[in-house]
């Protein structure tokens, strides 16, 4: 990948492309379109085609930035210094920044919609124990809770060769994504869904296979 003064081009692109999607992926959703059966049925078929591609498109850009992180910080060793370091750098700044956008966005609906600021709803907001009024909020306290294991994930990779972490890899990546395909199939034959009973929890869910992915890509 190219370097340029101490920059991976690359690695700028793709960011860019998702910034671009994320944006594109809450404009048509939440400003242009209402995505609901109802809604959708009084459009034309193109305006229903660029509705639903734009919006595919855009969920892009959260699996982009997660195989970003991926690809930065999983290929290499954390000791203790580091770790420390990385917690007390990424963790504890963003941490701050969730804190202090959950306090800005309830003073923006204060002030703009009128709503009243309920001391305590804003208190769990604050620990992370009440989502934000604002949708997209989610993506903070998940790539929180991904920093807060990551060193240890990291060292861990480090110990296996790719042919290794390509069978635990597969497995979870047919249950967190195979399975949910399958259903939408049986969803339109008029058959019942399954349902995954295998725990992914611990490796992080589709949010940690995005990020081993940016690591396995890394590593070729």
């Amino acid at each position: 990948m190219k370097v340029y003064k101490n920059r991976l081009v690359g690695i700028d692109v793709i960011r860019s492309i998702a910034i671009f999607c994320v944006v594109m992926c809450h404009v048509v959703e939440g400003r242009i379109y209402t995505l609901n059966v109802g809604f959708m049925q009084s459009m034309s078929f193109i305006s229903k085609l660029f509705a639903f591609t734009a919006f595919s498109i855009g969920r892009i850009g959260v699996p982009f930035f997660l195989l970003i992180s991926g690809y930065l910080l999983l290929d290499r060793k954390y000791d203790d210094a580091t770790c420390r370091k990385f917690w007390k750098t990424k963790c504890i700044s963003l941490f701050l920044i969730i804190e202090v956008w959950n306090i800005l966005y309830n003073m923006f609906n204060t002030l703009f919609f009128n709503n009243e600021i309920l001391i305590d709803t804003m208190i769990r907001q604050l620990f992370l124990v009440k989502a934000s009024s604002m949708n997209h909020m989610w993506y903070m306290p998940m790539i929180l809770g991904m920093y807060l294991t990551l060193p240890i994930i990291a060292n861990a990779l480090q110990e296996f060769q790719l042919k290794t972490l390509f069978i635990p890899y597969s497995i979870i990546l047919i249950y967190v994504f195979g399975i949910p395909v399958l259903n939408e199939f049986l969803k339109v034959l008029g058959e019942d869904g399954v349902v995954s009973l295998l725990s992914t929890g611990f490796s992080g869910g589709c949010y940690g296979l995005y990020l081993i992915t940016g690591y396995m890509l890394k590593k070729g």
